[in-house]
């Protein structure tokens, strides 16, 4: 693992706490790197100011766990793609993988792997919490469905109000 160059993913909250998500560069034999999501951290006590360093194995590692795409948010303003020159470990926020892939040098694997629950080398983390949470996409059904169901009110409206003009 390259303990050296983790990405913070900002802005994550567990059990109602703000806090980090840590990934961490696992590199493969050919020279890859596979970004492992190795739970939550909370924010420490000096807020954004102190961001925190947090410890990964070191050696070589087998890592198990599901994999994912990157977490994308609702609605992404600008392209987020600019590569700021910061120290380690980086503070993201929704980083496309463009904007990771800058970061390193060598390629990126385009996803996510969560660390299984069981592992020992990770930090707080609820999977299936996550993974039950309604994408944004789906709001967009939800939108479609109010919608047709006002023009429809609207349409019996309409009709029974036009039958009593005449």
């Amino acid at each position: 693992m390259d303990a050296q160059h983790q990405i913070l993913f900002d802005n994550q909250v567990f059990n109602e706490r703000v806090g980090y998500g840590v990934w961490t560069p696992l590199v493969l034999p050919d020279g890859r790197r596979v970004l492992v999501d190795r739970g939550w951290v909370p924010l420490g006590h000096g807020g954004r100011g102190d961001v925190p360093e947090p410890s990964a194995p070191s050696g070589d590692v087998t890592m198990t766990g599901l994999w994912r795409d990157l977490p994308e948010p609702g609605m992404r303003l600008g392209s987020g793609d600019g590569c700021q020159d910061g120290g380690w470990p980086q503070v993201l926020n929704y980083p496309t993988i463009a904007s990771i892939r800058c970061h390193y040098d060598g390629a990126v694997v385009d996803g996510l792997l969560l660390l299984d629950e069981s592992d020992a080398r990770g930090f707080a983390r609820d999977w299936q919490l996550g993974l039950t949470r309604m994408p944004p996409v789906r709001h967009f059904g939800y939108a479609f469905q109010w919608f047709a169901m006002a023009t429809a009110v609207l349409a019996i409206f309409l009709i029974v109000n036009l039958k009593r003009i005449r």
